[in-house]
C-alpha cells in the first residue's frame, strides 16, 4: 500500500473520529458549566490534526517546486497554530478565532482535562518538532527523517485526537474549566 493511500485512510479515520467526538460533546454538553472556550479550542485542535494529515499527503503528492512550497507553507501554518493553541490550553492566553479576532482563554483545569492535555502535549512534543522541520524544508518527505515524521504523525494521530476529545468533553461538561467563557482580547 502506498504512502498516499495510507495517508488517505488515516485522514478518513481521523475525520470519522473527530465527527464522533463532536457528536459526543454536543449530546452531553451542558451549557453554563465548564469552559466552553477551552472545549471549543480542543475541538479545533482535533481538526488541525486532520489538517496535518491532509497537508502531509499534499506534500508527498507535490510534483513541482511551487506545489512543494505551497504544501510546506500550509503545513507550517498548521503546526504553528496547533502549537500556539496547545500552549493556550496549558497556560491560558490569546488565540486567533476563525474570524481573525483574538480570543482569550484560561488554562484548562480539572484532573481529567489536565491529564488528557498532558497526554496530548507529550505526543505533540514528539510529533510537532519534526513536522516543523519538515515544513521549514530541513529535509524532504522522502528522506529517512521525513518518512519518520510521517510515520510518527500517522501512528499518534488517533491517540492525540482522543486526548483532545477528552479535554473538550471534560471542559464542556464537568465545570472543570476556569469558569469563564472565552472573551475577545
Amino acid at each position: 500500500m502506498s504512502t498516499r493511500q495510507l495517508l488517505t485512510k488515516t485522514t478518513g479515520a481521523l475525520g470519522l473520529l473527530s465527527a464522533l467526538a463532536l457528536i459526543a460533546v454536543a449530546v452531553t454538553w451542558n451549557p453554563g458549566r465548564g469552559d466552553t472556550g477551552a472545549a471549543a479550542l480542543a475541538l479545533q485542535q482535533q481538526g488541525r490534526v486532520a489538517d496535518l494529515d491532509r497537508q502531509l499527503a499534499a506534500l508527498v503528492a507535490a510534483e513541482d517546486f511551487a506545489a512543494v512550497n505551497a504544501a510546506r507553507a500550509a503545513l507550517g501554518r498548521t503546526v504553528l497554530d496547533f502549537d500556539r493553541a496547545q500552549e493556550a490550553l496549558v497556560r491560558g492566553g490569546a488565540v486567533a478565532a476563525a474570524d481573525g479576532s483574538s480570543v482569550r482563554i484560561g488554562p484548562v483545569r480539572g484532573d481529567e482535562a489536565r491529564r488528557a492535555l498532558a497526554g496530548a502535549s507529550a505526543i505533540w512534543l514528539q510529533v510537532g518538532m519534526p513536522l516543523a522541520d519538515l515544513s521549514a524544508g530541513e529535509f524532504s518527505v522522502f528522506s529517512a527523517a521525513g518518512q519518520q515524521a510521517i510515520r510518527d504523525l500517522r501512528q499518534s494521530s488517533l491517540e492525540l485526537t482522543s486526548h483532545l476529545a477528552t479535554v473538550a468533553a471534560a471542559c464542556g461538561n464537568t465545570g472543570s474549566g476556569p469558569g469563564r467563557p472565552a472573551q475577545a482580547a
